[in-house]
């Protein structure tokens, strides 16, 4: 009688078919508001995945108002990070990543999907507007490249491996989380927030809801005269102190904490079920 763990809101077709004893839908995003899916279809699955879940985890908070509203048993739970991992990129024995090691500075870094939600037209406009600052992206590209192709100091790295980013976080300056404000990341919890912060970077950020919880530590930006801005101001703060007091912010915010949290939930709802 296993349990079923969905990060995905089209399984209702499973559901009974495992003899389940409980099901556990963890939302991480607002699955409709993505490019190219039948709307109206995501919405009606999800819905109905919601109100036969035993328990609804989600990564921000706005997702949790509007599915606690169908499910009352439906949490918050952002996510986690990797902190041990994370932090090497302070540790001295950690290598510059070769792509970006001979860039001229300051580095402003960026990592993840390049996918539609990526705010390329204002990574142009700041690299346009800082022509001797350095743009790196990692990350595979799932949308058109045009705003930031040709630019002379704009980097398209490429994907990399997950346990190679702190060799790109060590040699970034500033970290970048330049979504478009929309329907899908008004609903967001990036990940990279956290782990820019476990690397001791500070960060310069739009507005999503998730990452305005750490306003005082994350600079806010909403146009280009603000983001160059902010990152100038972000640049003022790497300091070697203030590269740990980030790190150690996130101390607390592990993974190991979040699965806890989420462990002790699902068996409160077993014993409950027995």
């Amino acid at each position: 009688r296993p349990i079923i763990w969905t990060f995905l809101p089209n399984v209702n077709w499973l559901l009974g078919r495992l003899h389940e004893r409980m099901v556990i839908y963890h939302c991480v995003d607002e699955y409709s508001q993505f490019s190219g899916v039948p709307k109206d279809v995501i919405i009606r699955m999800e819905r109905e995945l919601i109100q036969r879940a035993d328990i609804v985890f989600t990564s921000a908070e706005k997702l949790c108002a509007e599915r606690r509203e169908i499910n009352p048993r439906t949490y918050f739970i952002p996510h986690g990070v990797d902190v041990a991992h994370f932090s090497r990129a302070l540790d001295p024995d950690t290598a510059v990543a070769s792509e970006i090691r001979t860039l001229p500075k300051p580095v402003i870094g960026f990592f993840g999907l390049l996918a539609d939600w990526v705010d390329l037209d204002m990574i142009g406009a700041l690299a346009r507007a800082r022509p001797k600052w350095s743009f790196a992206l990692v990350g595979k590209a799932q949308t058109d490249l045009k705003a930031v192709q040709g630019l002379p100091n704009v980097h398209l790295i490429g994907q990399r491996p997950y346990s190679a980013l702190p060799g790109y976080c060590r040699g970034f300056d500033v970290g970048l989380i330049p979504f478009r404000m929309n329907e899908l990341t008004l609903r967001v919890n990036p990940l990279k927030l956290r782990e820019y912060l476990a690397a001791g970077l500070p960060v310069v950020s739009t507005p999503l809801p998730e990452v305005v919880r750490y306003q005082g530590v994350v600079h806010i930006a909403t146009n280009r005269e603000g983001f160059l801005e902010e990152i100038e101001a972000a640049l003022k703060e790497r300091t070697s102190e203030r590269d740990r007091a980030r790190v150690a912010m996130m101390q607390s915010e592990g993974w190991e904490a979040r699965v806890g949290e989420m462990s002790r939930l699902v068996e409160e709802r077993l014993t409950e079920a027995a």
